[in-house]
């Protein structure tokens, strides 16, 4: 019997004994792999969907209810996008438009003087202003009460 002959009949008995008409080539995989039926679980699961941006709302430190919505706005998680980009900022409403400018940190004196002339002791400004108690004091002694 021929060489070619030979092959021929190699390879058809190596397609019937897996049970198919493809002829075989290289690695032969069961059909009930662990590795194919974890693809095609994969294939036929949602696609998942990633957050690419997480926005996170403060209230400030000197915010009264009578000013209506404002808040400070803080991007914790961003994705495509950095920098002066994702700087906070505070975002207010007037009227029917949304207003935006820069946060007002809490050694703005001034927001120490306005909570303070509110009522507020030196502990609810020291925990609105996320400054320490000493801090808020000395900048309190550092203006007149009057003033």
């Amino acid at each position: 019997m021929p060489d070619d002959e030979r092959e021929r009949r190699r390879r058809l008995d190596a397609r019937t004994e897996l049970g198919t008409s493809a002829p075989a080539r290289g690695k032969v995989r069961h059909p009930h792999s662990p590795r194919r039926q974890e693809r095609k679980a994969a294939r036929n699961q949602p696609q998942r969907r990633v957050l690419d941006t997480i926005i996170g709302l403060r209230r400030p430190p000197d915010y009264s209810p009578d000013q209506g919505a404002r808040f400070e706005v803080y991007y914790e998680k961003s994705r495509g996008f950095y920098g002066e980009d994702a700087e906070p900022f505070e975002a207010w409403l007037m009227g029917n438009r949304w207003a935006t400018g820069p946060i007002k940190t809490g050694e703005n004196l001034d927001i120490i003087k306005s909570l303070k002339q509110q009522g507020r002791s030196v502990r609810e400004i020291a925990k609105r202003t996320g400054l320490s108690k000493s801090t808020v004091q000395r900048k309190l002694n550092d203006y007149p009460a009057d003033g």
